[in-house]
């Protein structure tokens, strides 16, 4: 079936793959090789998944290394946004703050690696 602009979506798929491909520091994986089949996204939590992207963004980095969130910065963004957060949901935001660190901090390992 073709679509608005003439175009099939296995051409448009097609297209998509030679850009990648063609963009600097592309390792030569089809974007499928590097998704896995996680969980179900925990949809009910879809709330505090927001929260945490916009947590994310006002976190300081010192230029040294991943971003981390301390108990303060959680402090900070509960106020500064009128909420009032349940402490598992502050623990929440702290560890997928670290878990967003150490990924970072893995990449960057290996980054440095395959230089």
């Amino acid at each position: 079936m073709r679509l608005s602009d003439g175009a099939t979506a296995a051409e448009h798929n097609e297209a998509a793959d030679r850009v990648i491909r063609n963009m600097p520091g592309w390792k030569g994986k089809k974007p499928s090789e590097e998704i896995s089949d996680g969980p179900e996204f925990p949809w009910p939590l879809d709330y505090l998944w927001g929260w945490f992207g916009e947590f994310s963004m006002g976190l300081k980095s010192d230029g040294m290394g991943p971003v981390m969130a301390s108990w303060g910065d959680v402090e900070e963004y509960n106020g500064a946004m009128h909420l009032d957060m349940e402490p598992w949901e502050k623990t929440t935001l702290v560890r997928l703050a670290y878990l967003r660190a150490s990924v970072q901090s893995e990449k960057q390992a290996a980054d440095m690696k395959n230089k």
